[in-house]
């Protein structure tokens, strides 16, 4: 009995201590959390870096990278350099490419003595590389089989995102065509599709299209440009899943007698697209603006009319009434000067489509620059806030008078999110003078309590789960799992906006075809958000497949509602926009949305519904 007591009372001590110590970690990682939303590197962020237990390092260490101020770049390294455990390691090394002043510190130890994860390191090393580095890739290249494929994506991304020398390009390419075969991998087609190749080499390109790798053909389809190469696929394009069939619409867009090949197959609206965006010839562009087409068509049809063709007074007197020309005449009205005429612009002017008015009053002060005050005052008296935006940024070239004239029109100014972007964009440019008189004005009181949140509010109850959520729409069902450990603020922020029914009613406002979808503006527009901003979530995750689901933002830190499907592989994206889900059923329904295609209800799915 006493034994028994005895191992009851121990059991109970552990029980307590166990209990204590999980509360006193829990209260770590929101103390964490908090400091990493709020951008700070405190003392106490840095000791939490050397904790003994290890999920509390790796959310000091996820901290510290998304924060990423250089003053704390020399105690990040130090930490890296003395953690044990490997998965955290890894995590540490992959934030270090938001301290580039480390680079050379990462290129010493990678010189010194190569780490078993030196994948990882070389992917981290060439996040931060410039020009002056291709060399040292293509001489890695080879060296070790297990980096090859980091080295040809860090390859790839390089070509996409910086600018090389004739040189440069050439001696890139030449050594990417020594390796050309079938057997290749995706990282190596991915980083050949951005750098090129010589018409000479096209005729080997169409034998490696095999269906076999869908996402390697992808690539290897970009690269065709010849016409004879694109020809001999013509025979395969009703096998093409909906991603080949996509590129490869694009690639013969360029050739009339492909167009015509392929204006006589049964095309969807969205596949005729990529088509109409090259075509110039003026009896099929006034085909397909005629009204049985979808509005994005028929402005796509209106555009090229009227540059890529440059249509006579006589076109456009025909359609001078018409909302969708004058919408695509307003995107780019600079070739047909001679028409904006004061009657002219009060045709544009006076559309009820916010969107022309909003491109018109841009257009008109960059051709009159003498009259941006005029422009600039006509359009904050706009009924649209976004044109009312147009206007206030039309006159950021002149500090003193955006700044009267804001103080004078904030308090009252109808639209909160127009107000809350004023003051977040000021905000942003440390103007806390002007911040401080804009929270003086402010009236609501919602709104003044995020204004002065140094941080967005959490929403607790939401944390760290990977939920599924069900978008429905008129072309079916697109599920998406939430990546709730890496993203975990920004999924919080999704479900509550999904339990709220914000998403219900909401469109998809851009398609890109080869690229992405977007969804989450109430303006309809990509213009609009929600409220708070949330903070950006970078991780390790990566959009080298369709797919992937990412916060849209116009900048680190300013995402909220709006959201992104990937429809081809996009790995120049990766730690760049917060990756917060993936898409595990209905990519065939992503690949049919249409811009204008609306999202009929946005709900959570119990486990049961989830496949």
């Amino acid at each position: 009995m006493i034994r028994r007591r005895t191992l009851l009372f121990s059991a109970l001590i552990l029980f307590l201590a166990l209990a204590f110590l999980f509360k006193d970690s829990a209260n770590e990682y929101r103390i964490i959390k908090k400091l990493e939303l709020q951008r700070r590197i405190t003392p106490r962020l840095s000791a939490f870096l050397d904790h003994p237990i290890p999920f509390i390092r790796k959310a000091a260490f996820r901290a510290f990278y998304r924060i990423g101020h250089a003053h704390g770049a020399s105690r990040y390294w130090a930490a890296f350099l003395e953690e044990k455990d490997p998965y955290i390691k890894n995590e540490a090394l992959f934030g270090l490419r938001y301290f580039p002043a480390l680079k050379p510190k990462l290129f010493q130890l990678l010189s010194e003595e190569p780490p078993e994860n030196i994948s990882l390191f070389y992917e981290t090393f060439f996040f931060m590389a410039g020009p002056k580095d291709i060399s040292l890739l293509f001489e890695l290249l080879g060296t070790d089989e297990r980096t090859d494929d980091v080295l040809f994506t860090a390859l790839g991304n390089m070509a996409h995102s910086l600018d090389f020398s004739a040189e440069d390009k050439e001696e890139a390419r030449s050594a990417l065509l020594s390796l050309l075969g079938p057997e290749l991998s995706r990282a190596y087609a991915y980083a050949l599709s951005q750098w090129g190749i010589p018409p000479s080499r096209e005729k080997d390109l169409p034998g490696l299209i095999t269906l076999e790798d869908i996402l390697r053909d992808y690539y290897y389809m970009s690269l065709l440009h010849d016409e004879n190469s694109l020809k001999a696929l013509l025979h395969d394009f009703d096998r093409f899943p909906a991603l080949l069939k996509f590129r490869y619409l694009t690639q013969c867009a360029r050739y009339p007698a492909l167009r015509d090949f392929l204006y006589q197959r049964s095309l969807s609206s969205l596949e005729l697209l990529p088509l109409l965006e090259n075509e110039n010839r003026l009896s099929l562009l006034k085909e397909y603006a005629s009204p049985s087409y979808p509005s994005y068509l028929r402005e796509t049809s209106f555009y090229g009319m009227l540059f890529r063709n440059k249509a006579g007074l006589d076109l456009i007197n025909t359609f001078k009434d018409d909302a969708l020309f004058l919408r695509a005449f307003s995107r780019n009205p600079d070739n047909y000067f001679f028409l904006l005429t004061p009657e002219w612009e009060q045709r544009l002017l006076g559309q009820n489509d916010h969107i022309t008015r909003r491109n018109t009053y841009d257009a008109l002060s960059r051709l009159h620059p003498g009259r941006k005050k005029e422009f600039a005052q006509a359009a904050l008296e706009d009924p649209d806030f976004t044109v009312r935006l147009t206007g206030y940024l039309l006159l950021q070239d002149e500090p003193a008078l955006f700044q009267k004239t804001l103080l004078n029109r904030y308090p009252e100014e109808p639209v909160r999110d127009l107000r809350y972007f004023l003051f977040d964009l000021i905000r942003q440019e440390g103007e806390k003078e002007l911040t401080d008189k804009l929270l003086a004005l402010e009236k609501d009181p919602e709104l003044l309590s995020l204004m002065k949140q140094d941080t967005p509010p959490s929403f607790p109850k939401y944390r760290n789960r990977n939920w599924v959520i069900l978008f429905r729409t008129a072309k079916g069902d697109i599920i998406m799992e939430c990546f709730g450990d890496e993203a975990p603020h920004t999924v919080e922020n999704i479900i509550r906006l999904v339990k709220g029914g914000f998403y219900s009613g909401i469109s998809f406002h851009r398609v890109a075809l080869n690229h992405v979808i977007q969804a989450g503006d109430p303006h309809g527009d990509g213009w609009g958000g929600s409220f708070p901003l949330i903070k950006a979530e970078y991780s390790p995750l990566s959009y080298r497949e369709p797919g992937m689901v990412g916060i849209a933002d116009r900048g680190k830190d300013t995402g909220s509602s709006q959201f992104f499907i990937t429809l081809a592989p996009r790995p120049h994206l990766d730690g760049r926009y917060t990756l917060f889900a993936k898409i595990i059923k209905g990519m065939d329904t992503v690949y049919r949305i249409e811009p204008g295609d609306t999202i009929i209800e946005a709900r959570i799915l119990a486990s049961k519904e989830r496949l």
